[in-house]
């Protein structure tokens, strides 16, 4: 008989032992690509409380993993992973309700980069744009914009929840939300949008990871490294396309370009250091800095972000890492319980069946995991997509379940009529 989806396979001994080996490599990889290793490229040269920091991350995290191998089934079988890959899908049908959305959200921003394109003028765009908002003459985002962020947020969610099952129809289907997808990055880094474009693959990579479960327990750490290096020069092409038109009348633009790649990246870790050095034991802040949006919800007057720069080793910046929010909201202590759990959570997601809070919760946790320069839940636009698509997933499976199980009464009473 076909295997259902949700059927547990079990493995010979070996095959177990092979695929623990093969997960742990999947769950710690992220802490370890993301947070362990550029945290122990600037440690040297901190203190005691740094080395502690990044000792009692990595033993929390990896001790998780272990932990999520080491507990036994209910039924006493061989773990097997769960295929989650037609779970929770989001229907073509509101992928091309949500391109449509986008492309009326964003309609002036969309006619200005037609505009530019034509008559050569994009690159004078995109420096006045730059000039604005470093000047603070920019006025706040349009409803419109708003609401098109949002929509763009919504619509990697659903192209994410379709990777499991094909993201189109056919080749030529797919090959056009591509193309959707690229001028999506066009009009954004127009707008000067960088970490718009990173949300939303995030939003993209988030909902991937956990359709294509089983697949990645298969990868060997050759393809994740390949897989990791294509993400990076995504990741440094968006920067370098919205960042380059910002400077490229400077004299010294390759020197303003490099100092801007280093305060995004290795400096950012180094800057949390250097906080983290200085601060003096705070309160704990319940969840401020992290879930900034449920207080803004309360109607409480909070503060989005860090915004006062710091000199580190490697410049003068402001981005010091979501770590700051989760030290300061929990303590160290519960930094790194936070980091286990979420690595906990992503392993009992990797062999359950994944219900509607469960879900939730390891969406949470991988969207913080993969955003490490701030809490992408401070941002509201970001919260709202977040909750409406995940919700919307979730009725869309649900209704998909109730008309397999109609069908298959049907399907029984007609049989039983035959008799």
């Amino acid at each position: 008989m076909p295997r259902t989806r949700f059927e547990r396979v079990p493995l010979s001994r070996g095959a177990k032992d092979d695929e623990l080996k093969i997960m742990l490599k999947l769950i710690i990889l992220l802490v370890i690509a993301l947070y362990v290793a550029p945290l122990s490229l600037v440690v040297l040269g901190f203190g005691v409380d740094e080395f502690l920091f990044l000792a009692s991350l990595s033993i929390s995290s990896f001790l998780a993993a272990w932990l999520v191998y080491a507990t036994p089934t209910v039924s006493g079988n061989p773990k097997s992973a769960i295929d989650h890959s037609d779970r929770y899908v989001a229907p073509r049908s509101i992928i091309y309700i949500c391109m449509a959305s986008y492309i009326i959200f964003k309609n002036a921003d969309i006619a200005e980069l037609i505009a530019g394109l034509v008559n050569g003028s994009l690159p004078e765009i995109m420096l006045n744009r730059a000039i604005q908002r470093y000047s603070g003459s920019t006025s706040s985002l349009s409803l419109g914009a708003q609401l098109g962020t949002m929509t763009m947020f919504i619509l990697f969610t659903g192209l994410g929840s379709r990777v499991g099952v094909g993201i189109g129809r056919s080749k030529r289907e797919t090959y056009f939300f591509v193309m959707f997808i690229i001028f999506v990055f066009f009009v954004e880094s127009m707008a000067l949008a960088r970490a718009g474009i990173m949300l939303a693959l995030v939003c993209f990579a988030t909902e991937a990871v956990i359709r294509k479960n089983t697949w990645l327990q298969r990868l060997t750490i050759h393809r994740y490294v390949k897989i990791g290096a294509l993400g990076c020069i995504i990741a440094l092409g968006v920067f370098m396309f919205s960042a380059y038109f910002r400077v490229y009348q400077k004299d010294n633009t390759l020197e303003i370009l490099y100092e801007k790649f280093a305060l995004y990246t290795i400096a950012s870790y180094d800057l949390f250091f250097t906080w983290l050095n200085a601060t003096s034991g705070e309160p704990p802040q319940a969840g401020i800095n992290t879930f900034t949006f449920i207080w803004k919800f309360l109607g409480m007057e909070v503060q989005q972000g860090y915004y006062s720069p710091m000199q580190s080793r490697f410049g003068y910046g402001n981005i010091y890492l979501n770590l700051r929010g989760l030290v300061q909201d929990f303590g160290i202590v519960g930094a790194a319980l936070f980091f286990s759990s979420a690595v906990f959570t992503i392993g009992l997601a990797t062999y359950n069946r994944l219900g509607s809070v469960r879900f939730f919760i390891l969406r949470a946790f991988l969207v913080i995991l993969f955003f490490p320069l701030i809490s992408p839940f401070n941002f509201a636009n970001f919260a709202v997509a977040f909750i409406f698509s995940g919700a919307s997933l979730i009725a869309f499976d649900a209704m998909s379940s109730a008309r397999r199980r109609s069908k298959v009464l049907l399907d029984r009473h007609e049989n039983a009529l035959l008799r």
